[in-house]
């Protein structure tokens, strides 16, 4: 879990959660993703025959790029300061945040390219790192990261930064409130 606080997993934990779903998910005919940082449990996925990769460290580790790439594997990269769990902790201070979003994306997405890996998809990574107006600056340049041709995938779970803007409470606070 990206979030706050939540409590580590190990790799083995991850992969006993996760691959029982894909693979009878797989058996039924449904595609799949995994949300993992974990090259491990990439590869364990990428064994059951998940479709997709979706890295919140923007597939940054070269083992799981190198999992992308020996399951010619589709991948979701997404833009994030600092680390899992802790992302909240580093400066969000972005001279142009769509700029360096998109920049970041785009040069993961070719690095993914060259090593073989599958179809590239784009993640802006809102709420991770970012403040609320980083977020409505990252809204408003959607379409240029659309122009790229690539996918663009925008995450549902980061919805904290909402009840910010419309002044509901801080991050900790608005998580709670927009699940209830």
């Amino acid at each position: 879990s990206t979030r706050t606080n939540g409590r580590p997993m190990t790799a083995q934990e991850e992969i006993e959660r996760v691959c029982p779903v894909i693979e009878a998910l797989r058996a039924e005919g449904v595609p799949t993703s995994v949300d993992t940082w974990t090259p491990e449990v990439a590869r364990a996925a990428a064994r059951s025959g998940v479709a997709l990769l979706n890295d919140v460290t923007g597939l940054t580790d070269p083992a799981m790029v190198a999992v992308a790439a020996e399951f010619h594997l589709p991948a979701a990269v997404m833009h994030m300061r600092g680390a899992p769990q802790h992302h909240r902790e580093v400066s969000q201070h972005y001279d142009d945040i769509a700029a360096e979003v998109q920049t970041f994306l785009l040069d993961r997405a070719q690095a993914l390219e060259d090593a073989g890996a599958g179809q590239v998809w784009l993640d802006p990574g809102f709420g991770f790192a970012k403040s609320p107006q980083d977020n409505l600056r990252l809204l408003c340049a959607l379409p240029a990261l659309v122009d790229t041709g690539r996918p663009v995938l925008i995450s549902a779970s980061r919805k904290g930064f909402l009840s910010e803007l419309l002044g509901r409470g801080d991050r900790q606070d608005s998580e709670g409130l927009l699940e209830a």
